[in-house]
């Protein structure tokens, strides 16, 4: 083989080998500040403030008898698991 030709393997191989370490480190300080961001006391307030907004939402509409029987069903398990601790 020839030198050139030697340079541009050596060359490519560390190209990639960088990209992908650099990815790999880039991937994972996405994710550490994905986690830092979820576990932040703002997402939880954000979170309680959508959650909010939906059941005033819920609250105003005009719901079937079938959709009452569900949620009244399923508030009274969730107003069960909370008494129980």
């Amino acid at each position: 083989m020839s030198n050139n030709l030697k340079k541009i393997i050596i060359f490519l191989f560390i190209g990639i080998f960088t990209t992908l370490i650099i990815i790999k480190y880039s991937m994972s300080m996405i994710k550490n500040e994905i986690i830092d961001i979820l576990k932040s006391p703002k997402f939880d307030s954000f979170i309680v403030a959508i959650f909010d907004q939906k059941l005033q939402q819920l609250a105003d509409k005009d719901l079937s008898e079938e959709k009452k029987i569900f949620y009244r069903n399923n508030f009274k398990k969730i107003i069960q698991k909370f008494e129980a601790d």
